[in-house]
């Protein structure tokens, strides 16, 4: 390890290579795991890249790679299986093209989703990107790469990327798309594809090359958006409003929405005392504190190219789910005019003025780390130095309401056995199935050990969803044995794959590939 950090020195520079200290580990995640970054690494080009890689394969020293670490509740910046060389490509942050024109924009491996915000406001654009919720510090790429959610209409991360530029763990470089075909070739930054095999999910969640470079699609902001929020008192009807939402996104209804229960929502504005028990009456108290009345809470945005279709789909939704939803309101350019007190004006401006549906970013959503901390702990604002707990399960369901039910039973019942909130959130990504968002946050120093007990109803939760036929469709570095469910064929394909690009086995090993 000694002679690749010392070579990595030399071509970097000692102020971009951080050495473990005997006390302080360099990074971790926001829960206990065995392995250990033993150097940093922060190549600011290619060619800084391309050397590392290769000082790896010629000392034969294990690397994971992070576009910027903020992963949290599914690894951070820890490799998933050995200690390991970090090399994070957070100083690799250009922003490399940008079409108003054709809306699209391409970027370095650090371009973070608050960077692309700023770039487009202060280039007085009329586009807008599909947010992130989560940091606004995470990256567009390390978000790609792992094919998590966006918030919109383009909340499929990945079907709304292309062209990559992706090194091979060996230090050499091949494109995807029709980015490899030409160097004057105009059509890569504007469509998936290419000629002959697909290569861009080759390199998404896996471990058989590191994406540098990528173009990223933006949509234009509309004069007639709107946004709207309801509310569910039952489970049941939860699973009746998802399968009429199916219903009409298949019908072609251009609209987003994520649901929610409330523990999600009060976690995002307030901390749980710690000798509280989180009963359905404490529940509802608290979710009441904040204009609340049920345990649903339905979230979303309409995207309407006039005002005639603006109305039009706002009476079909009200027509759809206005009957068995509570509390049903559309926002739009007007509704900050007419707000009369402070909280109206407060929830205009969350719900539609700066909403991330909007393309704008906030760390909002990290307060919910802070759900079991001490009350003097919510002023900080690292949630790994502050030692939150936070574990994310992502299980992928069929969009029925049969479904939706058996979800929420498996998680509630699965929470309550190991004394945790259910936090549990449904995202409509696609018209036929949900991607499930589902968060246990706890304290990791607290008088109670929370860290074993969080770990095993995650385990547990994870396994149920599986034996009812519900795969996950993102793994944390806690999860990756999950992998080894997977047909016995795909599993040699993929580590034939493997092989043949990465002979010494040195990049990320066992992420997803095991």
């Amino acid at each position: 390890m000694l002679k690749f950090i010392k070579k990595c020195e030399e071509k970097l520079g000692k102020k971009n290579v951080r050495r473990k200290s005997a006390s302080t580990p360099l990074r971790t995640a926001t829960f206990d795991f065995k392995t250990k970054v033993k150097v940093m690494l922060f190549p600011t080009s290619i060619s800084q890249l391309s050397k590392c890689l290769k000082y790896a394969n010629k000392f034969k020293i294990p690397v994971h790679v992070v576009s910027g670490g903020y992963n949290i509740g599914l690894g951070s910046s820890l490799p998933p299986k050995e200690n390991s060389a970090l090399i994070d490509l957070s100083r690799m942050n250009r922003i490399v093209d940008f079409s108003e024109k054709m809306a699209y924009i391409t970027i370095e491996a650090g371009v973070t989703f608050e960077q692309v915000f700023n770039h487009l406001e202060e280039n007085y654009s009329s586009l807008m990107m599909d947010s992130i919720g989560s940091s606004p510090q995470a990256t567009v790429v390390g978000n790609a790469a792992e094919r998590g959610h966006g918030m919109g209409m383009y909340a499929d991360r990945f079907s709304h990327v292309c062209g990559f530029e992706v090194m091979l763990p060996t230090g050499k470089i091949i494109k995807t798309g029709y980015n490899a075909y030409q160097e004057n070739n105009k059509i890569a930054p504007l469509a998936k594809g290419g000629i002959g095999a697909s290569l861009d999910g080759l390199f998404t969640q896996s471990n058989l090359g590191i994406i540098t470079k990528l173009t990223f699609w933006l949509k234009p902001k509309l004069d007639f958006f709107q946004t709207f929020y309801f509310e569910i008192d039952s489970d049941d009807v939860c699973g009746i409003v998802s399968e009429l939402w199916r219903d009409l996104r298949l019908k072609g209804l251009q609209a987003s929405l994520r649901i929610f229960n409330d523990t999600r929502l009060i976690a995002f504005n307030k901390q749980k005392p710690t000798d509280l028990e989180w009963s359905e009456h404490k529940r509802k108290e608290f979710r009441e504190s904040f204009g609340v009345e049920n345990k649903w809470i339905g979230f979303g945005g309409v995207y309407s190219i006039s005002k005639e279709h603006a109305e039009a789909d706002r009476e079909i939704i009200k027509k759809y789910i206005g009957s068995l939803t509570k509390n049903l309101v559309f926002y739009d350019d007007k509704s900050l005019g007419l707000a009369q007190t402070e909280e109206e004006k407060a929830k205009v401006n969350f719900f539609y003025t700066t909403s991330v549906l909007k393309g704008y970013v906030s760390d909002a959503p990290l307060n919910m780390c802070y759900w079991r901390k001490p009350q003097e702990a919510l002023q900080k604002t690292n949630v790994h130095k502050d030692l939150c707990g936070v574990l994310w399960y992502c299980p992928i369901i069929p969009q029925t309401k049969q479904d939706v039910q058996k979800a929420i039973n498996i998680v509630e019942k699965i929470s309550k056995k190991y004394n945790l909130e259910p936090n549990i959130g449904f995202l409509f990504v696609s018209e036929r199935a949900i991607d499930i968002t589902g968060a246990i946050c706890y304290d990791r120093e607290g008088k109670e050990k929370e860290e074993e007990r969080a770990m095993q109803c995650h385990d547990e939760i994870m396994e149920a969803f599986i034996s009812q036929g519900y795969a996950p469709y993102r793994l944390g570095i806690q999860s990756m044995d999950l992998m080894s469910k997977l047909n016995s064929e795909n599993l040699t394909f993929l580590r034939q794959l493997k092989n043949s690009i990465d002979p010494n086995n040195i990049l990320s090993k066992k992420r997803y590939i095991i």
